[in-house]
C-alpha cells in the first residue's frame, strides 16, 4: 500500500503553490510514523499567504504513531512545537530548493518547550530531506495488459 500511495498520490506542489493546507497535507504524507513515539502537535503559522487562502494561515499537524492529521481548527491538544515563517520559504524547503539547516532559526522559526521535539519534528516530516537525493522519487508503475478469453 505504501508504494501505491507514493505512485498514485504524488506531490504536485510547485514553487508558486502558496496554499498552506496543500503544503501541510504534503507534510502529512511525508511523515515517518515509525519515528513518532507519542502524540505530538505542531502548529504552523504562515506569513505571506495569498488573500484567498488566509483562513489556512494557521494549521495544526497532529503526529501520532497511529496516524497523522491536518487540522484547520485548533484540535484541542497542547501544542508541542510551533513553526513560523513565510509560506514561500516552507515551499522552497519542501521542494528542496532551500536546505532546512539554512532557514531553521532564521527565515523559519521553530519554538517549543521540549528541545528534543524541536529537533525531531522537522525530521519526522522530512524537512531536512530532499526528494530524489535523500528519499526516492517513485515513478509510476507500467502495467502489462494481458489478453485472453473471459
Amino acid at each position: 500500500m505504501g508504494h501505491w500511495g507514493l505512485v498514485h498520490a504524488r506531490d504536485a506542489i510547485k514553487p508558486t503553490d502558496l496554499d498552506p493546507f496543500f503544503l501541510v497535507w504534503g507534510f502529512r504524507k511525508r511523515a515517518v510514523r515509525d519515528a513518532i513515539d507519542k502524540k505530538v502537535v505542531a502548529r504552523f503559522e504562515f506569513a505571506g499567504v495569498p488573500a484567498n487562502r488566509t483562513k489556512y494561515s494557521i494549521l495544526w499537524l497532529v503526529l501520532d504513531p497511529q496516524g497523522v492529521d491536518v487540522c484547520a481548527k485548533d484540535p484541542g491538544f497542547a501544542v508541542d512545537v510551533i513553526f513560523r515563517g513565510k509560506i514561500a520559504d516552507f515551499v522552497a524547503v519542501y521542494l528542496g530548493y532551500l536546505p532546512w539547516r539554512q532557514v531553521e532559526g532564521k527565515e523559519i522559526i521553530v519554538e517549543g518547550t521540549d528541545r528534543r521535539l524541536i529537533k525531531e519534528v522537522p525530521t519526522w516530516i522530512r524537512l531536512d530531506k530532499i526528494v530524489g537525493r535523500d528519499f526516492p522519487v517513485v515513478k509510476g508503475v507500467v502495467r502489462e495488459r494481458t489478453t485472453g478469453a473471459i
